[in-house]
């Protein structure tokens, strides 16, 4: 999650995106690990415990991170 936030960040300073375009782009760079990890560890016969802990891992770090995102942006 916070490598894609720092890449939201190069974006948005490259395109020079400011107002609600650059709070969506940073928010949206940070959003947690969809649910495509477990449909493919599945799929390709991976660990899948491991994948759905990544997943819920990563939801309880963006239900923490996303609020202070959204604070400190707006």
């Amino acid at each position: 999650m916070f490598l894609g936030l720092a890449l939201g960040f190069i974006f948005v300073t490259i395109f020079n995106l400011e107002g609600i375009n650059k709070i969506i782009i940073l928010i949206a760079s940070a959003s947690p690990v969809g649910y495509n990890t477990l449909t493919f560890a599945s799929l390709e016969k991976l660990d899948k415990e491991f994948a759905s802990s990544v997943i819920s891992y990563s939801i309880l770090t963006g239900i923490i991170l996303t609020p202070l995102l959204l604070f400190l942006f707006s």
